[in-house]
This record gives C-alpha cells, structure tokens and sequence, in this order.
C-alpha cells in the first residue's frame, strides 16, 4: 500500500485550526490572568482602605482624650493671645474649638484633617501647683523646650525652660487652677492625615500620617498607597446649658466655635485595571469633591464612617458637651 501525505491545502488548514485554538487558548488565559489580577488589587484596595479608616477612627475617638482644647483653658478663653501661648499650628483661629478635639477645616482641596491630643507622658507633680504660678515641679520630667503640656488634661501650655525638676510654663495658672501632688503631666501634640503624591511609588496619591505637625525632623508617614481622596463633614449641635444636644446635619465647612458631636470621614480609593484598553474608570463624589474622572484606566472604591466624639463633660465655655 502507498502512504498518501497531507495536501498543501489540508497542511494551511491545519495550521490555521491550530493558530486560532492557541489564540482562543491565550486569550482566555490572558483574560482570567487579568481577572485574577484586578480580583486580587481590588482586595488589596479594599484592605488599604479599611486599615485606613481604621486608624483614622481610633485617631479621632481618641484626640483630645483627657485634654481640653488648649486654645480655649489653656490660655483664658482668649485664644492664642500669647506669644509663648500656644504653637501656631494649634492657634489657627480658622479651625474649629471643641473640648475633646481640634479638627481642620476640610476644603474641596485640602484633603487633610489635623487633630490634638494626648502624647508622652511627662511624669507627675511632685507638689501641688500654685495658683497664678508659672512653674511646675514634676518627678524626673521627660520634656523640652516648647513642648505644648497639659496638667490633668484641663490646664496646657508651652514649656520655656527646664531645670532639673522644675519646668516654667508660657502661661500662668488661673486663680481656681490648683492641681494636687499626683497629677499627670502629658506633652499634647497633633496628628495630621493628608493626602499627597508618594515619590517612591510614581507619585500615586496616598494616605500620609504626621505626628507632631511643627517638627521639621517628624516627616509624614505613609500610611497606604492609592489612596485618592479624604473628606470631612461635620455634625453641628444646638447646644444650651443644661438642655443636651440637637443633631444638626452635617456641613463640610462648620463656623469656628460651632458645636459639633461627631465627624464623617470619607476615603476613596484606587487601583490601576492590568489591561491596557480598559477606560471605563468613573469619578466618586464625597462631600461635593469628585476624585477622579470618566474613562480613566483606574477602578474606584469608596468608604464612608461616622465616628462620635468623646464627651469629657459639659462646661459653658466648652464647644461641645
């Protein structure tokens, strides 16, 4: 018997079958690698910006914990008045006062919150203080010039000098300020979110942390990249003496000295499709500020919290009770 062999026709055929079964084969493995892809950054996207809001919730709910807004008792109800008083980063009159917190206005641009509150602990008083003295006798300080104090969390001001056990305050105790043996001495400090350009990954928008805002040697601190956009509402009250609170709406921009109970973050997050066609990115709108726009290459993700402000008591002068 003679062997017949492929036809010129039946070989083209046969390559043509087998390139378009590799082409399916390939598109099909390049489509699940893309799936399997953005499946796994938008994970990762997600987990980012949880850990995000996370820490941005414990910041809030603990600023100002145990400390007076330091413009308010700390220097007489006269805000930043004083030289020597407060730092200029705490005496922005334009933020808004309360008792538990100092929140940063929160513009279409900023995209920033700074709070103050507790930091270092300084060490104890070793002797009552004196009424409308200036200095403080603190068992082995751990202090230095210009820190912002604060004594039991109701009194702050700047430290001047240090010698020995002794530190000399910027301002003067009040009349009715007297403080036993005992009591904790804390530095008070502030803590700044903000979203910037990360030079280390392509200047992807991220999520940065700044601890201590004046310290030219404390630089930001990246919390989380692809984090595009953080915004802050605030709930105002109606507050009277003695008569509680009434829920207002939130506003983005509250009047300073207005009360407010609680704050709205929101973050949104991005993350770049793997496929080089893809264009069908679509903004988010928080608080009146779209991030990000029609037909980019990036997906979106957005989360939202309310976080309720720590009440330490009431008091007329507070801005919030």
């Amino acid at each position: 018997m003679k062997n017949k062999g492929f036809t010129l026709i039946e070989l083209l055929v046969g390559v043509a079958l087998i390139g378009f079964i590799t082409l399916l084969a390939y598109t099909f493995y390049l489509n699940t690698f893309q799936f399997q892809v953005i499946q796994e950054r938008r994970k990762d996207m997600q987990i980012r910006m949880l850990l995000s809001m996370d820490m941005l919730t414990r910041d809030i709910q603990a600023a100002g914990f145990g400390v007076i807004d330091p413009r308010i008792d700390g220097n007489k109800n006269k805000p930043c008045d004083g030289v020597l008083a407060m730092p200029l980063a705490i005496c922005d009159t334009t933020k808004p006062r309360t008792n538990v917190a100092v929140v940063a206005v929160n513009g279409p641009v900023e995209d920033r919150i700074t709070l103050v509150g507790r930091d270092q602990f300084v060490g104890t008083l070793a002797v009552p203080t004196v009424k409308l003295g200036k200095t403080i006798t603190v068992i082995n300080p751990v202090v230095v010039v210009n820190n912002l104090v604060t004594i039991g969390g109701f009194f702050s001001s700047m430290v001047t000098s240090v010698h020995a056990n002794v530190i000399t305050l910027g301002t003067g105790l009040g009349e009715r300020e007297v403080y036993p043996m005992g009591t904790d001495v804390y530095t008070v400090s502030t803590i700044e979110y903000s979203i910037a350009k990360n030079p280390d990954n392509n200047n992807e928008p991220a999520l940065f942390r700044q601890v201590g805002v004046l310290a030219a040697d404390n630089p930001p601190v990246l919390i989380a990249d692809g984090i595009e956009d953080l915004q802050v509402a605030y709930y105002l009250s109606g507050k009277q003496p003695f008569a509680g609170i009434t829920p207002v709406d939130a506003v983005n921009i509250p009047i300073n000295g207005a009360a407010f109970t609680a704050v709205r973050v929101s973050l949104v997050a991005r993350v770049a499709d793997p496929s080089p066609n893809y264009k069908g990115g679509q903004p988010i709108t928080s608080e009146g500020h779209v991030s990000g726009a029609v037909g980019d290459r990036f997906r979106r993700a957005a989360v939202t919290r309310v976080v309720e402000l720590p009440n330490d008591g009431c008091d007329l002068r507070d801005a919030i009770c």
